[in-house]
């Protein structure tokens, strides 16, 4: 290879690097505990970062209204890119986290989560260990009679000791960017901030039935039918033949609609532009001249096949049948037709 590919894409991770503002990793992690909120059962989330929070940042409540004593988790943000979180940048913060529990500022949460881009070993060791940390900690709180590097202790002295010493320490855990962006990853606002797609999920299942929703696309199909066989087919009455091409419209046309459901999900208003490109393509060739309205129908349908919709990030995640079945919802949006009002 003869010429340079240039540097490799930005990861998720370096990404996360190279936010340099507190506000928008407190963001992020509001993000990220949103997307717990179904598997820890939080019931509401409220985000309180910046000066006078007390050391809350994010706040997940298990019962609603309520923040009695282990009905709530906080999540603590910390952005530090140029240093790993460590017991000197870290107990300050704890210590204001046990001054506000003893003034009663807040209840005692059921988990403790640290949220930072970097852990040192040290602090990780005693995230790990319980009964050291709780020992490390007070050890430091006697050494310095509670004064921190930017934060001295409030309560008095031995108060503040002896409810240290009968302090749960299992309750304190940590979450680094690995495992915050396989949370995030599920998130609506995922490809927004990194420019990355989940898998796409199974989509929906043909139904034996018709659905409601249907209608539309269904009739102007009929419509296609009868006009090429001057019939009056009803869809009890349809020969076997094109009751054939019609299931196989309908399979692609619920792709489609798996394609929907994935564009809501992950990047809102994508299907819709999809939609309008397409139709955009479409037009080109659709007042062409055709022998009949299958002949148009079956051209239209592959020239959406071969269009190019890479500028749409959904093309990321395109499966055969997806524009074929786009053709179906533009027709079921009325935005096409498959036989002209003057060939009825």
């Amino acid at each position: 290879m003869s010429y340079n590919l240039g540097p490799n894409p930005v990861t998720p991770v370096e990404r996360l690097f190279l936010l340099n503002d507190d506000q928008k990793w407190e963001d992020f992690i509001e993000d990220c505990v949103i997307e717990l909120k179904n598997k820890e059962n939080y019931k509401n989330i409220i985000k309180l970062g910046g000066a006078g929070d007390k050391g809350r940042d994010i706040c997940a409540y298990l019962e609603v209204n309520s923040a009695n004593e282990n009905t709530w988790d906080l999540y603590q943000a910390k952005y530090y890119n140029s240093e790993s979180m460590n017991p000197t940048n870290f107990y300050p913060e704890l210590a204001k986290f046990f001054d506000m529990l003893i003034s009663g500022e807040y209840t005692k949460p059921r988990k403790y989560y640290l949220c930072a881009l970097k852990i040192g070993s040290t602090l990780h060791d005693l995230f790990m260990e319980s009964e050291n940390f709780k020992t490390h900690f007070l050890d430091k709180i006697e050494k310095n009679n509670g004064v921190f590097s930017n934060y001295t202790v409030k309560a008095e002295i031995n108060e503040f000791k002896k409810f240290v010493k009968d302090f749960d320490f299992t309750i304190f855990h940590y979450y680094l960017p690995k495992s915050l962006i396989a949370i995030h990853s599920t998130s609506p606002k995922h490809w927004e901030k990194f420019g990355e797609l989940p898998r796409r999920g199974e989509d929906p299942a043909l139904p034996i039935s018709y659905e409601n929703f249907e209608e539309t696309y269904i009739n102007e199909l009929l419509a296609l039918y009868n006009n090429i066989t001057k019939g009056d087919f009803t869809l009890d009455t349809l020969a076997e033949r094109y009751k054939r091409h019609l299931n196989a419209q309908r399979k692609v046309f619920f792709m489609a609609q798996g394609l929907k459901r994935f564009s809501r999900d992950k990047i809102p208003n994508a299907f819709d532009d999809l939609l309008k490109d397409l139709l955009t393509s479409i037009e080109v060739i659709l007042y062409n001249f055709y022998q009949n309205n299958m002949e148009k129908h079956t051209k239209i349908i592959e020239h959406a096949n071969n269009c190019n919709v890479s500028n749409n990030p959904l093309s990321l995640r395109l499966k055969s049948g997806d524009l074929s079945g786009c053709c179906h919802h533009l027709v079921n949006d009325k935005k096409l037709k498959w036989v002209d009002d003057e060939d009825l």
